[in-house]
């Protein structure tokens, strides 16, 4: 419980500086920031993913001990990425317009310290130092707090909001850096050491590229806006993107982090069939979060527009958000509902193909007369990857989502839907956001109690009857 309050108030922090970012530098110049932090985001999957998915999937307190190599390699691979991305940057500054260098810089740098921040907060979670972990985040989020949009007000330009973001992550891990410290290796692992990196980079590399293409489809649909309509457009399109994508993928992420670990130790204990029936347990847990979330921000846009959008973007901002919602549904589901059970059983072939699926489908933006067909096309394709995963897992053998647990929640998103429609007839604003989202989340939990999702009512009653909850 710890870890998913953390991670979902990393997402309002980040929510509340991209908002406030948006105010300060306006849409033209916040298009700019949206493309560079695009761009970090990108560099930073691409460079730096692998470390986080090596360290969850193999690092423990016991393999600290045990497998010193495996630290050591990973601390080795990140300092090559880190020269590769800087040396990409550079070559990239050179050939990129006068007024392009500047940002370039700042978005290298960015994804190098995030990819580092990354990286030491998976090594904080695979030893379960909860403490550490939430300091390390702590101290990121009020640094950005402070750092980016104190840069942002201070300038009114892109390349120093994005510099203030590195400052951030900087001051966090200077502090983590004492507590997430392991011994010095000896040095007859340095052989050992190499072959422990190439173990975790051939093991995440198939997930590092899918979330690159998935992350190249929504950076390129910025950049074509940009090219085609300006950079005020592009603004539009990206706080539309971010607002929405945050509170999903910081649902998705925080139940991932939980719930894969809970598929790994099921395989460690009692196989690959035991893995799989975990997996297809966490798929419906996270479809029975993720659709009433994704309804309910569809049905609380107009108030949301009102009380975060700053007063340039209403309107525009509406249209792209609805447009978009389908999208972070089905990319939300496939990364961290999906995918899960084809890393489990070690099947690269499927998340990539749902990636380049995806890829592919996104071209059809380039046809999109409008920005706003543009985000529908981008929806349009993560509707693809999710398809194309789910005939996957059905044809590879493996469990998926169970119709009864499926047919459960959409009853429960009608429900929530019927009470909460009406309400938006009401003016949009902070006291009707408040009352649409209560009521969304009180409506919904009575449906999913009343039908038992989950088994919540039954494992409940089971716990109640157990020897130990006498006692």
């Amino acid at each position: 419980m710890t870890i998913f309050a953390a991670f979902l108030s990393n997402a309002l922090f980040s929510l509340i500086v991209g908002l406030a970012c948006a105010a300060v530098l306006g849409a033209q110049e916040f298009g700019r920031f949206a493309l560079g932090l695009a761009g970090a985001t990108l560099a930073q999957g691409l460079a730096f993913d692998w470390l986080r998915l090596a360290a969850a999937r193999f690092y423990s307190p016991g393999a600290r001990v045990d497998r010193p190599a495996l630290r050591a390699g990973l601390d080795r691979g990140f300092l090559i990425a880190a020269g590769l991305v800087a040396f990409a940057a550079a070559l990239g500054a050179c050939l990129a317009p006068a007024d392009m260098r500047a940002l370039i810089g700042a978005a290298a740098l960015m994804a190098i310290l995030n990819g580092l921040y990354d990286y030491r907060a998976a090594l904080a979670r695979a030893r379960f130092l909860d403490a550490a972990f939430l300091r390390l985040m702590l101290a990121k989020n009020f640094g950005a707090l402070v750092c980016v949009i104190g840069a942002a007000a201070w300038s009114g330009r892109a390349e120093a909001a994005l510099a203030g973001a590195g400052a951030a992550l900087a001051f966090a891990l200077l502090l983590s850096r004492a507590a997430l410290a392991d011994p010095p290796f000896a040095p007859q692992i340095v052989g050992a050491r190499r072959a422990e990196a190439l173990a975790g980079l051939r093991y995440a590399a198939p997930v590092v590229f899918a979330g690159a293409l998935y992350l190249a489809a929504p950076m390129l649909d910025r950049a074509l806006v940009a090219m085609r309509w300006g950079y005020a457009e592009s603004g539009y399109f990206s706080l539309a993107f971010d607002i929405g994508w945050r509170v999903l993928a910081a649902l998705g992420a925080a139940l991932d982090v939980f719930l894969f670990q809970l598929a790994v130790r099921a395989e460690s204990e009692g196989g690959a069939g035991a893995a799989q029936d975990q997996a297809a347990r966490n798929l419906a847990l996270v479809f029975a979060v993720l659709l009433p979330a994704s309804l309910g921000l569809w049905l609380i846009a107009p108030s949301l527009e009102s009380v975060l959008a700053p007063p340039d973007f209403r309107g525009p901002f509406l249209v792209r958000f609805e447009a978009l919602l389908p999208g972070f549904f089905c990319l939300a589901l496939a990364t961290y509902g999906v995918q899960p059970a084809f890393q489990i059983k070690r099947d690269s072939a499927a998340p990539l193909a749902a990636a380049a699926c995806a890829f592919a489908a996104n071209g059809l933006a380039l046809l999109a007369p409008s920005p706003a067909l543009v985000a529908l096309a981008q929806s349009f394709a993560f509707a693809c990857a999710l398809a194309l995963l789910a005939i996957w897992l059905r044809r590879a053998g493996l469990r998926g989502l169970a119709r009864g647990e499926a047919l459960k929640a959409c009853v429960g998103a009608l429900a929530m839907t019927a009470c909460v429609w009406p309400l938006r007839a009401l003016e949009p604003g902070a006291a009707t956001l408040a009352l649409q989202a209560l009521t969304g989340a009180l409506v919904y939990g009575l449906a999913a109690f009343a039908l038992d999702l989950g088994g919540l009512r039954s494992r409940r009653r089971r716990a109640a009857l157990s020897p130990s909850a006498n006692h």
